[in-house]
């Protein structure tokens, strides 16, 4: 009975062994299985914040021109109210001015002269 007992141990040592085996090739294999589930969900991440990135990398253009626009509206608005500003002081400076029709000007430099000659025309 010794050798009988000694087969059947013998069996189940090689039993157990190849459970054993089965085993490790049973949590490889769920490894890679659960391995490759990790992959696809990075890379479906990955695809979802470059989306995301991209959508705001859109946005951001899309602020900036709208600001750039702005101040290129405000800036030509500016422009505008500073020319009918110079525009209307100086109608304002000219506003009181006489023109003398066939009067000669006086050549000088000084205005003080030209003023004094004006007046004497217009007066005589």
């Amino acid at each position: 009975m010794n050798s009988k007992d000694d087969k059947v141990v013998g069996l189940l040592e090689k039993v157990l062994d190849r459970l054993g085996s089965l085993e490790d090739r049973l949590y490889q294999k769920a490894g890679v299985k659960v391995f490759q589930e990790l992959e696809e969900g990075v890379s479906r991440l990955e695809k979802d914040v470059k989306e995301q990135v991209d959508e705001l990398k859109e946005r951001i253009t899309e602020s900036e021109v709208k600001i750039v626009q702005q101040e290129v509206k405000e800036e030509t608005e500016n422009m505008a109210t500073k020319g009918s500003v110079e525009e209307a002081k100086d109608i304002e400076s000219r506003r009181n001015n006489v023109i003398i029709y066939k009067v000669k000007e006086i050549e000088s430099e000084v205005s003080d002269e030209r003023r004094a000659r004006d007046m004497f025309v217009i007066c005589a």
